[in-house]
């Protein structure tokens, strides 16, 4: 396992932890990475020390998925995933105190705030009343969100082409909130908050 090292006191000031317990997470981390992909699997492009890296300067710093896209070189959309799974694996260890931000990471009570939006894309050069959307008047991809409301941690993102209604989108993700806590914002959201969390 090839590891960058860095000056003592970096540690502290970018991961708020000092460089012994970095390493003690970056074996843990390294570990489950490489059971995860035990039997080969598509690898993310992001290394276990990136991993460790990106989500503790998200969890310190709270830093932008976009600035830790540029600074990593990773796909924006891959950020969130490698900060979901790096948390649940130093959590499942309980070898480590993390931000309460992420302390009821396995638990699915919190209250989650869903939206979508559309981001305008060229025309396509097949299906393209697929991708149209009415509502913009334009080609777009649709992109919905789920956000803890009290954590502020990203959940789930998921897309659909610019005709895909939110209510579908919605009912084609999966989730594991539990509907009794559940926030669902949006006009479009109305329809699923009637049929069942009226129930």
């Amino acid at each position: 396992m090839e590891v960058k090292e860095y000056e003592e006191e970096y540690y502290r000031i970018m991961f708020g932890v000092e460089k012994n317990t970095f390493d003690e997470m970056l074996k843990v981390v390294h570990k489950e990475y490489q059971m995860k992909h035990i039997n080969g699997g598509r690898k993310d492009g992001a290394t276990p020390q990136q991993r460790l890296e990106i989500t503790l300067k998200y969890l310190r710093q709270y830093l932008s998925q976009r600035y830790l896209a540029l600074e990593y070189n990773i796909a924006k959309s891959g950020i969130s995933p490698i900060v979901k799974w790096t948390t649940k694996v130093l959590v499942a260890s309980h070898s480590f105190s993390l931000p309460k931000k992420v302390k009821n990471i396995y638990d699915n009570s919190e209250n989650r705030v869903f939206d979508a939006t559309e981001s305008k894309i060229d025309r396509p050069q097949q299906n393209q009343s697929k991708w149209y959307s009415g509502k913009k008047k334009m080609h777009t991809i649709k992109t919905q969100i789920e956000i803890g409301l009290e954590t502020l941690l990203i959940y789930s993102i998921s897309f659909a082409m610019g005709s895909t209604h939110d209510f579908k989108l919605f009912k084609e993700s999966k989730h594991d909130y539990n509907r009794k806590t559940t926030l669902i914002a949006d006009l479009g959201y109305t329809i699923y908050m009637k049929i069942v969390l009226f129930l």
